[in-house]
């Protein structure tokens, strides 16, 4: 009688831990429906010109964890009218599973406007490479609004070991030197020019390059968590440095002609 108990224990044991396994969460696997699908592309697509000549844009990265404060400036950005669209500056995530990047796009898609971004060096963790290919698209691409070219640059130097090719300063130039096919050139990526994860083989070249088109309007960059304007010098191009929305905080950015302002909101 006490053997059977211990064998109808074992059995039982054994259901369990097979039922377990059914539904582990294995945090490397990639399964995702459309909806979670191409997101940057699709977004792009719902970009509308509203017969106005001013971009008005919301500026957030860094997101990460923050889920609270996330959903927080989605309310607040909400609040405004008359935003084109979100420009995310990346690290939507902390480790890189698809279960993050679920959980950043359900807070980010209740936005009233598209949301478009760019690879951060936290998304590209363990399996996190494949997921933002999934999810977002490639690491680098170029859309027109309006008129003006946006191009989205892998800056992300670190986590390619320092390759030659992050970022592909070639295609960079590429997207630039056509300066008759748009009015102004706005360049997102996450690891500004200047910080020790950016390559140090290819700072000069970066900065080079986006100064050689006199018709560069900006840098946007992300990566450093806290908001951070550098103006012209000179004629070069200006930088400015998200915050995260860690309280809610984000960036309104207006754009027109051959001229932009901004405004940081963490109030």
């Amino acid at each position: 009688m006490k053997a059977n108990k211990i064998l109808y224990l074992l059995f039982a044991t054994s259901l369990f831990m097979q039922s377990c396994d059914k539904f582990e969460y294995n945090h490397y696997q990639v399964d995702l429906s459309d909806e979670y699908m191409n997101i940057n592309q699709q977004n792009i697509n719902q970009l509308r010109n509203s017969g106005s000549d001013t971009i008005k844009l919301a500026l957030i990265g860094d997101s990460q964890r923050f889920y609270e404060g996330a959903s927080k400036a989605v309310d607040r950005i909400n609040q405004i009218r008359d935003i084109d669209f979100i420009i995310h500056t990346g690290d939507l995530v902390d480790f890189g599973t698809q279960k993050e990047y679920k959980l950043i796009h359900d807070v980010l898609k209740q936005l009233n406007a598209p949301y478009i971004t760019v690879i951060g060096n936290h998304d590209l963790i363990g399996n996190g490479s494949k997921v933002f290919r999934e999810m977002y698209g490639p690491y680098d691409f170029t859309f027109m609004f309006k008129g003006y070219k946006f191009i989205y640059l892998n800056t992300n130097a670190r986590e390619f070991n320092f390759s030659p090719n992050v970022p592909d300063i070639s295609w960079l130039d590429k997207q630039l030197a056509d300066t008759s096919s748009y009015k102004q050139a706005i360049i997102v990526n996450h690891v500004p020019f200047n910080n020790d994860d950016f390559n140090p083989a290819l700072r000069d070249d970066y900065y080079n390059t986006i100064n050689k088109y006199p018709k560069t309007l900006i840098s946007i960059n992300g990566h450093n968590h806290n908001y951070v304007f550098t103006p012209s010098m000179m004629g070069s191009v200006p930088f400015l440095n998200t915050s995260s929305p860690k309280n809610g905080e984000f960036i309104i950015l207006k754009i027109w002609e051959d001229q932009f302002t901004h405004r940081f909101v963490n109030e």
